[in-house]
């Protein structure tokens, strides 16, 4: 999901997230915006949950059962294409697969209530006799890792663990996820999923943690034939006041896009629509418009309502935003990967 609506729609609208942190503020200030958004996403990269799995991930198997569990991994790493590609691709893949209930079992009964521990002359998770598992899912230890070096550090020091939980009902098939280290939890959401003919909906709620700073969300999605994607992300960081709302609905011809940022009070809300090829839109701080948004979606032109250009820093900050704001949708690209493929969402 590179390069239309929502990565310039929520760059737009964070290069007005401290102007709406003050009600009497009118001035166009980027620069300042940059630092509010990156400690958002510095908050998620920073979390030692999503660390350790990014290393870890691709090491959870076990013979008897891999293709289940290593589907179960919160970091699996999808091609990314422009956001009308992928949601003509999701449908397609919805076609194909073509589900008509609710997914099977997402555990083999016999992993259920087991824990795995890593192997690290076979480099691979394994079952182990250690106890703790939920019943209904897997755990699998977590150790500490080299960044770095993208590796898991020598000797073996275990930090915490996933915990995989099988929560389905009649209704609707639910994965829980959750990550707990050095005995706090970073990471913790239910994603569920739900079938008719020709369209999949599904939802995940939660939150992520650096351990300082907590983004509590909401997120879902509906996949359908034609092709149409229709999305709406909430995002919330209560010790900031800070609330963000995107609505998308996606076809392989046009992307329709509005994001609202509340915060103290004040809101301001983006909106866009467009193709590949030439986007138009507004930037509305308290019902009042303060930018115009043309051009490409890998070429934005951003200018006030009377026509003029922004400067060139604040082109450059907003190109910083777009950098961050890229970073933090990615981030929970893979967040929900897990849930997707356990859950037969075909993304």
């Amino acid at each position: 999901m590179k390069a239309l609506a929502p990565r310039l729609l929520v760059t737009a609208s964070c290069a007005w997230l401290v102007a709406a942190c003050d009600s009497t503020s009118s001035t166009f200030d980027p620069q300042d915006a940059t630092q509010s958004a990156g400690a958002v996403v510095t908050a998620m990269q920073q979390s030692q949950a999503l660390q350790t799995l990014s290393v870890l991930g691709n090491d959870i198997t076990v013979t008897a059962a891999s293709a289940v569990v290593s589907a179960a991994l919160p970091n699996a790493h999808f091609a990314r294409g422009r956001l009308a590609e992928w949601a003509k691709a999701g449908a397609a893949a919805l076609a194909a697969h073509a589900p008509s209930g609710v997914a099977a079992p997402i555990f083999p009964a016999d992993l259920l209530g087991k824990t795995l521990t890593y192997n690290l002359s076979l480099k691979r998770y394994q079952v182990s006799t250690q106890t703790g598992a939920p019943t209904a899912g897997v755990r699998f230890i977590l150790y500490a890792v080299n960044i770095a070096a993208h590796a898991v550090q020598e000797p073996l020091n275990p930090i915490g663990y996933l915990d995989l939980t099988d929560k389905s009902t009649p209704a609707a098939a639910i994965l829980g996820v959750k990550v707990v280290i050095n005995n706090v939890t970073l990471l913790d959401y239910d994603a569920s999923a739900s079938f008719t003919t020709g369209s999949i909906s599904f939802s995940a709620d939660g939150s992520i943690s650096d351990g300082q700073t907590s983004i509590e969300f909401g997120l879902d999605q509906t996949i359908a034939t034609g092709p149409t994607i229709t999305l709406d992300y909430q995002l919330a960081v209560p010790e900031d006041n800070v609330g963000l709302r995107l609505l998308a609905t996606v076809s392989a011809a046009n992307s329709d896009i509005s994001l609202t940022v509340e915060h103290d009070g004040n809101t301001t809300i983006v909106h866009a629509e467009g193709t590949d090829a030439a986007i138009t839109g507004t930037i509305a701080y308290n019902d009042i418009v303060v930018v115009n948004i043309s051009g490409t979606p890998d070429e934005p032109v951003f200018t006030d309502p009377s026509g003029t250009p922004l400067s060139p820093a604040q082109v450059e900050a907003l190109h910083q935003l777009f950098d961050f704001t890229d970073a933090l949708l990615d981030a929970f690209d893979d967040l929900l990967g897990p849930a997707h493929r356990l859950l037969g969402i075909p993304l």
